[in-house]
């Protein structure tokens, strides 16, 4: 059973105790189980008080996580053993830091820009710098030109 890179760091998220506490990370997989069997519908994800303090990007991301290997979980019929293994192979990227990225866009002719939010690695985001700078760089040489 493999899992997607999103899916690692969702898990990541919800694995972090200083975004996730231990009684929301419960909370979580109950709901994520609870929506998946159809007892309930998403909105218990907002409407519950004691995920109420966990980050909505945050939420968001650790839910997609939680159902995914739910999912993969039941589609390859894995038993507790194997999901464990899963779980041990991951373990290093598990307790590696993830960053929550908020970054504002600004558009011409608009009062006000949208927020994309993501998270990443550390070297995802030392990528990310040093595209951005890349960025900057060429245009501060079209801006001279």
């Amino acid at each position: 059973m493999e899992l997607s890179a999103v899916a690692t760091e969702g898990l990541t998220l919800c694995g972090d105790t200083a975004r996730v506490g231990d009684r929301s990370f419960r909370c979580l997989v109950m709901s994520a189980c609870d929506i998946l069997l159809k007892r309930k519908d998403e909105d218990v994800l907002h409407d519950n008080d004691e995920l109420s303090s966990v980050d909505a990007a945050v939420l968001k991301q650790s839910y997609a996580g939680i159902v995914t290997l739910a999912l993969e979980a039941a589609k390859t019929n894995s038993d507790t053993p194997q999901i464990r293994c899963l779980w041990n192979n991951h373990m290093e990227k598990v307790n590696q830091p993830t960053y929550l990225i908020t970054l504002k866009t600004e558009e011409t002719n608009k009062s006000k820009g949208k927020d994309i939010q993501f998270s990443c690695s550390m070297e995802q985001l030392q990528d990310l710098v040093g595209k951005l700078r890349d960025a900057c760089k060429t245009m501060e040489r079209v801006a001279n030109t």
